[in-house]
């Protein structure tokens, strides 16, 4: 008894002991652990059409400890976000943890079901990107796409973004034909790719009355051009189609018809299809787009890029992006003509966009025809007319307001052009004001030039020679506007650094840097979207 007395003594004692103190992260209020938990889940703007990043975040903090469980669990907008992207239809071993496979829709998409019962009531932003997987027993079916299309279909209604790029047509098909059959009333964003060039059926559009708040749409497959009804859009993107399934010059016409009055960005990646005749417009009646600001152009004959213009015009333009989308060494036996069809184009442009009002632009494989270029007393003393300009020194000394540059692989004319004066600026008759005349990209503050190919990296070191001489007659007194550039960046390949070494640094800006990568440059997928 006295033994049982001690042991009660001992645990009346141990019980009345005060528990520990709990740890700092559980004494953040759950209000606050929200907060931070939204901020960490920020998504960059930029997206990737053949990578999405899961969303993974919810899923690690509930392993953490029971509170973060109980406060993730109880955040419906922390679950907004769904990305389905596996290559293979059966659960891979992170999902095993959710659900084994059985033969239920819920279970062979297991995330997907968790991801859409705990967002609750909230818009949710689905991207569904799948690519081809290593072994044909893993393909999907057209029977997987029905059960993840039957897993959604409830939800759709709180669709505010939807990106679909799948490696199978005839499951990009069943996605879209019983998605889009139903009703979207908060879509802004939809998105829609493909990741082979070929193609069996051309899709009917999804219904405008069906997607009455779209905002952003990005078209990669092949589609009635003619159904096309979606007004009030701010972006539109057409994205790498075949030449086969392109809209015509008069049907994007139309297209873009339909939102002339809130287009904030048009892109238009790849060709124009040539079907019958197209007739001719006069610039006095082409479409205006009074509030496209940003214009992205990638093109494979320079040609469509000049009937595009003569029936589109972009008064308030602000950006501007270039692509030859043959790339860096694309050119072969038709160097020549290509180079020269690049220059006719570059000419149309001086003529029919607002270039002194472009504020960023970017060259992207931009390759003019060889001109001869003037002495520069000639340009100096406005000895030179317009027309024996060449090409690129009339670009140049278009874009007076421009500040920000990005040349990828450019060639030595348009390094060149940087580095004189602008032409026909209105002189007096003193001598003084001639030799003090202002150089072209009076405003340029960030030059950024990649240039990974021998020939080309060799052009900007050429440039960097003559851009010091420039420097030096700007700190002589010869130039009122001296090329002082706030920010220059060089990407060049790895060879080029024992050249760049024996220069000296470039020291042609307050903040320089230069990067050097391995190999030649190659053709990058230039479906990207970001917001300049």
């Amino acid at each position: 008894m006295a033994k049982l007395k001690v042991a009660s003594r001992f645990l009346r004692r141990r019980s009345q002991k005060a528990s520990p103190p709990p740890s700092p992260i559980c004494r953040v209020p759950p209000e606050l652990l929200i907060e931070i938990f939204l901020h960490a889940t920020f998504t960059p703007k930029r997206k990737d059409a053949l990578l999405v990043r899961p969303n993974s975040l919810p899923l690690d903090i509930s392993q953490v400890c029971g509170t973060w469980r109980d406060v993730a669990v109880e955040c419906p907008s922390l679950w907004t976000r769904i990305a389905i992207q596996r290559c293979t239809v059966f659960p891979v071993e992170r999902e095993l943890r959710i659900g084994d496979p059985i033969n239920d829709v819920r279970d062979h998409f297991p995330l997907t079901q968790l991801f859409l019962e705990r967002s609750g009531e909230y818009p949710i932003d689905v991207e569904i990107v799948v690519q081809q997987p290593p072994l044909p027993q893993n393909w999907w079916a057209c029977n997987h796409a029905c059960m993840l299309s039957d897993l959604l279909l409830p939800h759709v209604g709180r669709l505010r973004s939807l990106m679909i790029n799948h490696h199978s047509w005839e499951c990009h098909r069943t996605l879209w034909e019983r998605i889009f059959a139903a009703s979207m009333p908060i879509l802004e964003d939809l998105q829609f790719y493909y990741f082979s060039p070929m193609f069996s059926t051309v899709l009917a559009l999804p219904d405008a009355q069906l997607c009455p708040s779209l905002k952003h749409m990005i078209i990669s497959i092949p589609c009635r051009w003619q159904g096309f009804r979606h007004s009030n859009l701010t972006s539109l993107s057409f994205a790498m189609l075949p030449l086969r399934y392109c809209p015509t010059v008069q049907e994007l016409v139309e297209i873009l018809r339909f939102s002339k009055d809130t287009l904030d960005k048009v892109e238009i990646l790849g060709a124009f299809a040539e079907r019958g005749s197209e007739g001719s417009t006069s610039p006095d009646v082409r479409l205006m787009l009074p509030n496209v600001r940003m214009l992205r152009l990638g093109f494979y004959d320079a040609r469509d890029v000049q009937k595009l213009l003569s029936h589109v015009a972009f008064p308030a333009l602000k950006a501007l992006v270039m692509i030859n989308m043959h790339g860096d060494n694309a050119w072969g036996i038709m160097r020549d003509a290509y180079a020269r069809l690049m220059s006719e184009l570059f000419n149309t442009m001086i003529h029919l966009l607002p270039l002194g009002q472009i504020t960023f632009l970017i060259l992207q494989y931009i390759e003019f025809r060889e001109e001869r270029f003037p002495a520069w007393a000639s340009v100096e003393h406005g000895y030179v007319e317009e027309e024996d300009l060449p090409v690129p020194l009339k670009l140049m000394a278009s874009l007076t307001s421009l500040r920000h540059l990005f040349l990828i692989s450019p060639d030595n004319a348009t390094l060149t052009s940087m580095n004189y004066p602008i032409p026909f600026i209105c002189q007096s008759e003193t001598e003084d004001s001639v030799s003090r005349q202002p150089l072209v990209l009076p405003n340029l503050s960030v030059l950024r030039i990649t240039a990974l190919s021998p020939e080309k990296y060799s052009h900007v070191l050429d440039w960097i020679v003559q851009r010091h001489s420039i420097l030096r007659a700007t700190l002589a007194g010869h130039y009122h506007d001296g090329p002082f550039l706030r920010t220059l960046h060089l990407c060049l390949p790895e060879d080029a650094e024992v050249m760049v070494n024996t220069l000296g640094y470039p020291t042609l800006a307050c903040e320089e840097t230069i990067s050097y990568r391995p190999g030649t440059q190659r053709m990058i997928d230039s479906v990207l979207h970001d917001n300049l």
